[in-house]
């Protein structure tokens, strides 16, 4: 598939700081799910694919194209 897999590690992440998912496609809708815990944390587009999550120690997440027909 087009989805797109990151692992971001830090002993603690505070939402205050961007996570930038490179990669993306601009324009494109992405569903972002966190794998590990299997639930959708949010909606980013390729043109602007910035999150704001807090985490602690890692955060798995995968970014799925959304079908824009």
């Amino acid at each position: 598939g087009e989805e797109l897999y990151y692992g971001i590690f830090a002993k603690e992440w505070s939402k205050k700081k961007n996570i930038v998912l490179r990669g993306l496609k601009k324009g494109i809708n992405y569903s972002i799910f966190d794998y590990y815990h299997d639930k959708k944390l949010a909606m980013v587009n390729g043109s602007n694919p910035v999150l704001n999550l807090d985490f602690t120690e890692n955060l798995l997440i995968c970014a799925k194209p959304e079908n824009n027909n």
